[in-house]
Formats: C-alpha cells, structure tokens, sequence
C-alpha cells in the first residue's frame, strides 16, 4: 500500500465512521475497543468485546489470516 492510501485510510479511521478494519470484517468486531483493551493489557475486557461479535472468540487467532 503506497503512503497516500495509508494516509487516507488514516483519515477514515479518525472519524466517527467504521474503521476500514472493522467494517471490512465479516464479524464487525470492534476493533478499536479490542486494541485499547489489549494495549492496557485488560485481556479479560478484549474477550468480551471479541464475544459480543462471535460465540468462539477463542477461534479467531486460528481461522482469520488478516492482522
């Protein structure tokens, strides 16, 4: 991905509508709140937000091959 398309999904994701991540995501985890959970290593709140979008939350480090 060159710098200017970063740059723009950058800009997307700053604002109030989906990040590119989430939205892309067949499960629309909430991916914002899963990385803050998971950058302050509250590992128990990251779980929930994954179980609030799918019944396994384990399953997703297995099956999802996106970052």
């Amino acid at each position: 991905m060159e710098r200017n398309e970063l740059r723009d999904l950058e800009r997307r994701c700053i604002q109030e509508e989906l990040p590119y991540c989430q939205a892309a995501c067949p499960l629309k985890v909430d991916v914002r709140a899963f990385c803050a959970a998971m950058a302050e290593r509250r590992f128990d709140e990251a779980k929930k937000v994954l179980s609030k979008a799918m019944s396994f939350p384990e399953i997703l480090g297995r099956i999802c091959d996106h970052p």
